[in-house]
């Protein structure tokens, strides 16, 4: 019986948490953060010019250790530019944001990979959308027919999107201060 109450609990918790998800505006606290996803920024903005328009930055925590001392590792971040709108009914999406340099970067949690995503309610799907609009072109109307005139695609809200892959960078910050960046590594 108490198996059976245990599991109806932790349907209820997971119901109720999933009806609350919200997408969180926040201010970056950690200097050494700040100060890197600016320079992270300025380096991109010279590489790629599209990103002077478009693109937004996507911080992922890979490792947390809030009570390090001296030399251990006290959080490990992947950092990186992006080009497409996620879609949150079939992704991973941010649980946090907030703007450095006029750059929207989407946070995501540390187990946000591996545990299941919670559903979003309307309210904040639009939100996210709305978070999202400045960072890409204008939607457009496509029409694609194959060779006997059928309409095959039919887009009413198509952007030019890609997915980053590589690059970007990891950062490695310990609890002595000091930070050590690896680029491109995943």
């Amino acid at each position: 019986m108490k198996n059976v109450l245990s599991v109806l609990l932790l349907v209820f918790v997971q119901l109720i948490y999933s009806q609350n998800f919200s997408i969180d505006k926040i201010s970056l606290q950690d200097a050494i953060l700040a100060t890197q996803i600016k320079k992270f920024i300025g380096d991109i903005k010279k590489e790629k010019s599209i990103f002077d328009s478009r693109g937004y930055i996507e911080l992922k925590y890979k490792y947390v250790n809030k009570q390090t001392k001296g030399e251990e590792l006290r959080y490990k971040i992947s950092i990186k530019d992006q080009y497409f709108r996620p879609d949150l009914d079939r992704s991973i999406c941010p649980r946090y944001y907030c703007y450095i340099e006029e750059k929207l970067i989407l946070i995501y949690g540390l187990w946000s990979d591996i545990l299941k995503q919670s559903e979003y309610k309307k309210k904040v799907k639009r939100k996210f959308k709305k978070l999202l609009r400045p960072f890409f072109d204008e939607p457009e109307h496509i029409k694609v027919r194959d060779s006997t005139g059928e309409i095959v695609i039919n887009d009413r809200d198509f952007v030019p999107e890609m997915y980053n892959i590589n690059g970007g960078i990891v950062l490695s910050v310990f609890g002595n201060g000091e930070f050590k960046i690896n680029k491109g590594v995943y």
